[in-house]
């Protein structure tokens, strides 16, 4: 496994053909894992002027935001996931994550019961959703983090929410 090497062929792919979208997609995937957002974000940018409509590219750039904190423009890359793909669980799940953030708990539920509509089966779905509705809705974020606890309920970080909202 070597991540420079694959990092200097990706280079040399968008060097000679600056249109080969899945270069810069592998590239930006590949610094992302590497903790190096400023420079996924850089390959990311070049991949969506390439090809808007790629619904995972939005998620991904979506994360990479959320990583350097910028919440705002990670909600605008979310809003074009979830536009492009909107049967998507993780988009409207990052979605809801990113709305989090932004103590936009209202909107956040709202992006969790729409993923949970396609997957019932999601744990963290409802412990995300479970850890909004506890500013303001005690006795529904309890029934969301025990439908969580429900379907992984050895998660230790799970029955920590569920502490958190009593």
């Amino acid at each position: 496994d070597n991540d420079e090497g694959a990092l200097q062929a990706y280079d040399r792919a968008t060097r000679y053909q600056p249109s080969y979208y899945e270069a810069w997609l592998a590239r930006g995937v590949l610094l992302q894992r590497l903790g190096r957002y400023q420079g996924a974000l850089q390959a990311y940018d070049r991949a969506v002027r390439l090809r808007s409509s790629d619904a995972q590219l939005w998620m991904r750039r979506g994360m990479v935001r959320l990583e350097m904190h910028k919440y705002g423009v990670a909600v605008k890359s979310c809003e074009r996931a979830v536009g492009l793909q909107p049967g998507s669980t993780e988009a409207w799940c990052q979605y809801g994550y990113a709305l989090e953030k932004l103590q936009n708990y209202t909107e956040a539920v709202r992006c969790y019961d729409r993923a949970l509509q396609a997957d019932r089966g999601q744990a963290n779905l409802w412990f995300r959703k479970g850890m909004c509705l506890k500013h303001q809705w005690y006795d529904a974020a309890i029934a969301s983090l025990d439908k969580a606890l429900s379907l992984h309920g050895s998660y230790a970080p799970f029955w920590h929410g569920r502490g958190m909202v009593y």
